[in-house]
C-alpha cells in the first residue's frame, strides 16, 4: 500500500492508515517500515521518525490489537555508492532529481565490485510489554490491561513514543557489525600526512577488530581469511576514488584520497567509542586551560560531572544510557577510562 509522506490536517486519512494498520496486526501479518524515515548521507543513524511508531504503538497502547512483535534490523553495505552525491548534498548543493535517463544509465554499476551486504536481526520484543513497562514507571502502579495508555496525558504518550523511537534504533545500532570497508576507512583516517604500508594497515585493522569487540560490537565474519586478504578485498572494493596507493616503495603505501567519501564509512563504527569519546573531551577541557602539569589534573567528581553535561548535550549520535544513570555515572566513566588506558 503506497501512504503519503505528508497527511496534512486530512482525518479521514489517519483514519484510513490507522485502520489499516490496525487489521494489518490483527490478522497477524508482517510489515516494514524505515524508521529513519530516509537514507542518512553521513553514515550515522538519523533520527527517528514517529509517523508509523505511532499508529503502531496506538493500535497495541489502545487495546484495538492484543499485541505486535517489534524486530529492529540492521542492514550494512561494503560499499554505497551514492556516497558522492551525499557529500555534494552536504556541502550544501541542491539534491539531483531521479529521471529516466540517469536509471537507465545507472546499469553501469551492476558491472562494478561493490562487496557484501550483511543483513542482522535483532531478537524481536513485545510492544505491549513495553507499554505496560513505561505506563507503570509514570503511574507506579499496574495499568488497565485492555487499554493501556487510557489514563496518561498527550505529553506522556509522546515521551513514550520518543522512548520507542530510540529504542528501536539503540537496537539496529546493536545488531548491525562492522564491515570492512569501515575498518579500513577508520583506519585509514586516523593517519596524518603520510600513508601506510599493507602490512601496518592489516596490523591496526586486527588491533581495531579487538577493540570494537571489546565492546561488545561485531565484526562481519571473515570466513577464516587472513586479515591482509581482508584488508586487500576492502580497498578493491572502496576504489581509487576514495583510497590512493603509491607504488615504487619499498612496500605498497595507502593514503586517503578523498576524507568526506571515507568518513562515510568511518562513521559506521564511531558509535562504539563514544563513551570513550565523552571522557576524553572532558579531560581535554581541563587540559586546554593550559599552565603546569600540576594545574591540568581533574578530579573524579569533576570528570563525572563533565561526562554527565555532555552526555546530554544534543548531538546526531544515538547510544544507550542505560549505564550513565547507575552510581552517578560511575560504571560509565570508570569502563571508559580503563578503555582509553588499554588504548
Amino acid at each position: 500500500m503506497w501512504i503519503r509522506r505528508k497527511f496534512g490536517n486530512d482525518p479521514l486519512y489517519h483514519a484510513l492508515v490507522q485502520a489499516y494498520i490496525d487489521t494489518l496486526l490483527s490478522n497477524g501479518h508482517n510489515f516494514e517500515c524505515f524508521v529513519e524515515g530516509g537514507r542518512s548521507r553521513t553514515g550515522k543513524l538519523l533520527p527517528p521518525k514517529y509517523g508509523i511508531l505511532r499508529y503502531v504503538l496506538d493500535s497495541v497502547g489502545s487495546g484495538r490489537v492484543e499485541d505486535a512483535l517489534i524486530c529492529p534490523v540492521s542492514t550494512q553495505y561494503d560499499k554505497v555508492i551514492e556516497t558522492e552525491s551525499y557529500i555534494s548534498e552536504l556541502l550544501g548543493q541542491p539534491k539531483q532529481k531521479e529521471n529516466l535517463r540517469d536509471f537507465i544509465s545507472a546499469s553501469s554499476v551492476l558491472s562494478l565490485k561493490l562487496g557484501r551486504i550483511d543483513v542482522r536481526f535483532h531478537e524481536p520484543w513485545s510492544l505491549k510489554q513495553f507499554i505496560t513497562q513505561q505506563t507503570t514507571k509514570i503511574h507506579h502502579m499496574p495499568t488497565n490491561e485492555r487499554n493501556l495508555m487510557a489514563t496518561i496525558s498527550q505529553e506522556e504518550r509522546s515521551r513514550i513514543l520518543r522512548t520507542f523511537g530510540y529504542r528501536v534504533l539503540s537496537q539496529i545500532n546493536d545488531a548491525s557489525v562492522i564491515m570492512p570497508t569501515a575498518l579500513v576507512g577508520t583506519v585509514l583516517l586516523t593517519l596524518r600526512g603520510r600513508g601506510v604500508g599493507k602490512a601496518e594497515l592489516s596490523r591496526r585493522v586486527d588491533w581495531l577488530c579487538h577493540r570494537v569487540k571489546e565492546k561488545g560490537g561485531r565484526v562481519a565474519h571473515f570466513y577464516r581469511a587472513p586479515t591482509t586478504h581482508v584488508v586487500e578485498r576492502a580497498l578493491e572494493v572502496l576504489g581509487p576514488k576514495l583510497v590512493g596507493k603509491t607504488a615504487g616503495l619499498a612496500e605498497e603505501t595507502y593514503h586517503v584520497v578523498d576524507r568526506f567519501q571515507l568518513s562515510f564509512y568511518r562513521n559506521m563504527t564511531i558509535h562504539l567509542f563514544i563513551p570513550e569519546a565523552l571522557v576524553s573531551v572532558a579531560l581535554y577541557s581541563r587540559v586546554k586551560k593550559g599552565g603546569e602539569p600540576s594545574n591540568q589534573q581533574i578530579t573524579y567528581d569533576e570528570l563525572l560531572t563533565r561526562v554527565s553535561f555532555l552526555s546530554q548535550v544534543r548531538i546526531p549520535l544515538y547510544f544507550t544510557t542505560r549505564n550513565m544513570t547507575l552510581n552517578r555515572y560511575d560504571s560509565y566513566s570508570e569502563a571508559s577510562l580503563s578503555s582509553l588506558q588499554r588504548g
